[in-house]
């Protein structure tokens, strides 16, 4: 059983399926063990122009007026197919900037979180603390920071949205076990920022919605993992118990 409860989400999920199949997205999971570095998924532009990526955000903001209710269904599928790429991140970082933003930063940074023009990282285990206006520490792990271009990291009870190439943020890479999104190490050096920098009181809100998205994810690939065909085991001849060799 998946996560869709409703006939309307039902036939999302459906749809979802559907374009990922079209796409191989499956296919290009496997390309990326082989990659020399970070890119793009081939289907990223033809997913943000079905409006997923604003699926949840509110009209005015440019979004397609849904909820999360209805991204975890598509993000379900995404984890069903392991679609490589930083949608799961990216969509977390426009929830958090929807909610708890100014209008000044939803202006600022939702049109290309929406349009996938810029992609996001998020770390929310963090030691990064603000002193007289400047962030120091390690930000943790944070997810998709291998291509990352906006960093969501905690610092306290708030959350800072800051550019990759900022003065005093460092990246490192490490090789992933899973490069399908490189996750990283961030940390911030003497880094200047401003409350357009800041969602003031967000860690709370980050966590959950990173919590449900990634959830939801993590559904869609158990779903598949149980459902995929497996070769039976042999049995020896002699013994009800399975044989170590398998049928190909």
């Amino acid at each position: 059983m998946g996560i869709a409860l409703t006939d309307d989400h039902r036939e999302l999920s459906g749809v979802a399926r559907a374009f990922l199949t079209s796409q191989k997205v499956r296919w290009a999971a496997r390309a990326s063990l082989d990659a020399a570095g970070d890119a793009r998924p081939p289907f990223w532009q033809n997913l943000a122009e079905l409006g997923w990526l604003g699926l949840h955000i509110d009209e005015r903001h440019g979004g397609s007026g849904y909820g999360l209710s209805e991204l975890v269904v598509v993000i379900e599928e995404l984890g069903r197919a392991v679609a490589p790429g930083l949608f799961v991140p990216t969509v977390i970082a426009s929830a958090v900037v929807a909610k708890e933003g100014t209008d000044d930063q939803r202006a600022r940074l939702l049109p290309a979180l929406i349009d996938g023009t810029l992609t996001a990282g998020v770390g929310l285990d963090s030691q990064v603390q603000v002193t007289d206006g400047v962030a120091d520490g390690e930000a943790g792990i944070v997810l998709g920071a291998g291509l990352a271009e906006l960093l969501l990291v905690a610092a306290g009870d708030d959350v800072l949205v800051l550019e990759r190439g900022r003065k005093g943020v460092s990246v490192d890479v490490p090789e992933n076990f899973d490069p399908t999104r490189r996750s990283g190490r961030v940390r911030l050096d003497n880094v200047r920022v401003t409350t357009d920098d800041i969602l003031l009181g967000a860690y709370e809100s980050a966590l959950a919605r990173a919590r449900t998205l990634l959830a939801a994810e993590a559904v869609g690939g158990a779903a598949d993992a149980w459902t995929a065909p497996w070769p039976m085991p042999r049995c020896d001849s002699n013994s009800a118990v399975p044989s170590p060799r398998f049928k190909r």
